[in-house]
């Protein structure tokens, strides 16, 4: 077998290039572990923004249930006396029995009651919806059609519409 024998320079040459070929083979060993890592970085605060939204949402399911559970206590707790009454009731506790009108309108699935308020105060139609509010009667205040100064500007016009489940 023959020997190969090289000069000093060429020597030099196939070292040279031999340390750039292995540093060049580290280089593109190495860029994977980095871009691994920069991938799971991301994905883990792209996680992180996932949970907290999850967060979020479970915050508002409960909340949800909690007004949906008090709802339906409230339901359970209301007395014998119907929706037309309660707010009968109320606009005598606030004394505007002269000034209002009070209307009963069935619906299948809920009650509504129209209240006509006359040359009332605004004190006295927060008081009114505060009474009715207040008493065990499941209260929504549906619509209000007007509020407005009366004709000789003493006082208010208000033409509610409240309704109540069944």
């Amino acid at each position: 077998m023959a020997k190969f024998q090289m000069q000093k320079r060429e020597r030099i040459a196939m070292v040279a290039g031999g340390i750039i070929l292995l540093a060049l083979l580290l280089f593109k060993m190495s860029e994977t572990p980095i871009e691994q890592y920069k991938q799971s970085k991301t994905s883990l605060q792209n996680a992180r923004m996932r949970l907290d939204e999850v967060r979020l949402w479970r915050t508002e399911i409960l909340a949800s249930r909690a007004d949906q559970e008090e709802i339906e206590k409230r339901l359970k707790l209301r007395g014998k006396q119907d929706f037309f009454s309660a707010v009968n009731s109320a606009v005598r506790k606030v004394e505007l029995t002269d000034r209002a009108k009070v209307t009963n309108s069935p619906r299948a699935k809920v009650t509504e009651v129209q209240l006509d308020l006359n040359g009332v105060s605004l004190k006295e139609v927060i008081d009114v919806v505060h009474e009715i509010h207040k008493s065990d009667s499941l209260a929504v205040l549906k619509d209000m059609q007007y509020l407005r100064s009366t004709r000789d500007n003493k006082g208010l016009d208000c033409k509610i519409t409240l309704s109540s489940p069944k």
